[in-house]
């Protein structure tokens, strides 16, 4: 019993481990997006700044919420599973 017991966990850890890469992966890759899509992205004139500001906060929320209805649903654009 004991034996079976200390390969399960074994297999437990593996998994963890697994998964902990694999989360590492996904938040550099990211980062690494964001950080290129920030340097490649040109200042506005700050004549449009207040409607830029206005759109982006648009955006972000509608963002919020295909990120929301894509976590309580079952449709995945990446099936890790």
């Amino acid at each position: 019993m004991e034996a079976a017991f200390s390969r399960r966990i074994d297999r437990v850890l593996r998994k963890l481990e697994e998964l902990d890469h694999s989360v590492e992966v996904g938040n550099e890759a990211l980062a690494l997006f964001v950080r290129f899509w920030l340097t490649a992205t040109p200042q506005l004139p700050a004549a449009g700044a207040s409607a830029a500001q206005a759109k982006g906060k648009e955006r972000y929320d509608s963002f919020v919420q295909a990120l929301a209805r894509r976590l309580s649903g079952s449709e995945r654009i990446v099936s890790g599973r």
